[in-house]
């Protein structure tokens, strides 16, 4: 089934599937932070100022962290798809499909490798230059269309978000040292699901709004 809507779609229909996609990108968003929350609470031998959000993918519930950058990362690759399929005829549609795809394994790479395994190191890279390059691409995709076109600042906005806050992590853990894990966990556990949630919500909405009529 397919609810007829103005859409960035060329032919004016956006996929039911769309919709669950959305949804399941904030469900996973919410789950993640969940997940980073619990592992804070029964980790008690890590300081959140002292140490990254890897270092939680160790010991005897590194299942459960494993598990929360599997799903999110799930998430991302979701939301890749819905958004191939929301924007369907417009040029860069699949490189956002790509982009996130790369994003969704790179975090599912950063989970499945402990911190010090090099595959770790590529996961996050491939994580968070693939969310910079996804915002700014995003942000020239849907100036495009517009019904997206006012989305196009706030991916610029969270795009450079994240290249500050992973940029200032790795500053201060190189330069100060202790105190860097809030730089790290405003990035992980806030910047990062929050983008995500937000274009679940959008997708999520393209789908299910009324049908419009010009």
């Amino acid at each position: 089934m397919e609810a007829t809507t103005l859409s960035p779609r060329t032919t004016g229909r956006v996929p039911l599937s769309v919709a669950a996609l959305g949804l399941a990108g904030m469900y996973t968003a919410t789950i993640w932070v969940a997940v980073a929350i619990a592992m804070h609470v029964v980790r008690d031998d890590l300081d959140p100022c002292c140490s990254a959000i890897g270092d939680y993918v160790t010991g005897d519930l590194e299942w459960l962290m494993q598990a929360g950058f599997a799903i999110v990362g799930f998430g991302w690759m979701g939301v890749g798809i819905a958004l191939r399929r929301a924007l369907h005829g417009i040029p860069g549609a699949r490189v956002l499909r790509g982009m996130l795809l790369v994003v969704g394994t790179g975090l599912v790479f950063a989970g499945v490798f402990p911190i010090d395994d090099a595959m770790h190191t590529v996961g996050e890279v491939a994580a968070w230059a693939g969310l910079v390059a996804f915002g700014v691409a995003a942000a020239m995709t849907f100036a495009r269309t517009p019904t997206w076109r006012r989305l196009a600042t706030p991916q610029v906005i969270l795009a450079v978000t994240v290249l500050a806050l992973d940029v200032a992590s790795m500053v201060w853990e190189a330069q100060v040292g202790d105190g860097f894990g809030w730089w790290d966990r405003a990035l992980t556990v806030a910047a990062m699901p929050a983008w995500l949630a937000h274009l679940g919500w959008t997708l999520q909405r393209a789908a299910s709004r009324p049908p419009q009529h010009s």
